[in-house]
């Protein structure tokens, strides 16, 4: 049974308090309606290469990986267009009968969001936060992980259970994997997943003090329905907690990355070339760098 509000503040503080739980649990709850593949998870992270996600890509990216917004079908071998922001294969699709290794225990740093539009959009419902408490209103946003698990794959299992005819866009990608030269032809920003990390997630919504909006519970009554468990923080009567308990994908890394190598030292020209290596930043110090490029907006 979830725990009953109980907030020790003002009729306005509570009204804002609880209008302002209500939006971000449908961020945090909407997750349940995406259990399966579907066209709206394609393009949840069709916003992912805009600076309106640029702080959030950002912390995820420090660490090489890509943040799930809205999490679902998402596992070792799914396909993500990272030019596009879209998830466009399920693991099963291109790599039947992929078998990756157990999950174990890991961990996931706080992030934290500072604008209302950025938490609205990491939080998977676009600007309503911002448009219905106002942008000036929200502090910050903090995103907690815990029961964290991370799972992964050898590469050579991707590559041995590939279908091209199911995927043929990723042949020349795992052909140069296999043979360290260049894809024989232009490809797309293709990243198979290699790792995926899932956990529970945790938002503390912080508010400034004067944002109280009597108006804001009746519009999100009117457009939202709630189910949600909210509780105050009891460090400050205007932060607000939401939890979820059920565990889901929520970052994941690619197996392969397109990566520089070749360069010529000396008189001339650098020669260049765009190599798909697998990508593991303990072995390549330069890795993060590369993949952070990869993402970023309009790149």
């Amino acid at each position: 049974m979830p725990k009953k509000t109980r907030l020790r503040i003002s009729s306005r503080q509570i009204l804002v308090a609880v209008a302002t739980a209500l939006i971000i649990s449908m961020g945090l709850f909407g997750w349940w309606r995406y259990s399966t593949w579907s066209e709206a998870q394609s393009v949840e992270l069709s916003k992912a290469r805009t600076q309106s996600l640029s702080d959030f890509f950002g912390s995820f990216g420090d660490q090489g990986l890509i943040p799930i917004v809205r999490p679902g079908a998402q596992e070792v071998g799914a396909v993500y267009n990272a030019a596009t922001g879209r998830w466009i294969y399920e693991a099963a699709t291109c790599f039947p009968g992929l078998k990756p290794k157990p999950a174990v225990g890991s961990a996931l740093p706080n992030i934290v969001i500072s604008r209302a539009e950025n938490a609205s959009i990491a939080l998977g419902f676009d600007n309503v936060l911002s448009v219905l408490v106002g942008s000036n209103q929200v502090r910050s946003v903090r995103l907690a992980f815990s029961d964290v698990t991370v799972q992964d794959t050898p590469e050579h299992s991707l590559r041995e259970t590939y279908s091209a005819q199911a995927c043929p866009e990723l042949q020349a990608i795992l052909g140069s994997v296999s043979s360290g030269q260049p894809p024989a032809s232009n490809v797309e920003l293709l990243l198979v997943l290699g790792t995926i990390y899932r956990a529970k997630r945790t938002a503390t919504i912080e508010l400034n003090a004067d944002a109280a909006s009597s108006g804001a519970l009746e519009a999100i009554k009117r457009v939202l329905p709630v189910r949600a468990s909210v509780k105050s923080d009891s460090g400050s009567a205007l932060s607000i907690v939401l939890e979820n308990d059920i565990i889901l994908p929520v970052a994941a890394a690619p197996a392969f990355i397109p990566t520089p190598t070749g360069l010529t030292l000396g008189p001339g020209q650098p020669n260049t070339r765009i190599v798909w290596m697998p990508f593991d930043p303990s072995l390549n110090p330069d890795a993060i760098e590369t993949f952070k490029h990869l993402m970023k907006p309009n790149n």
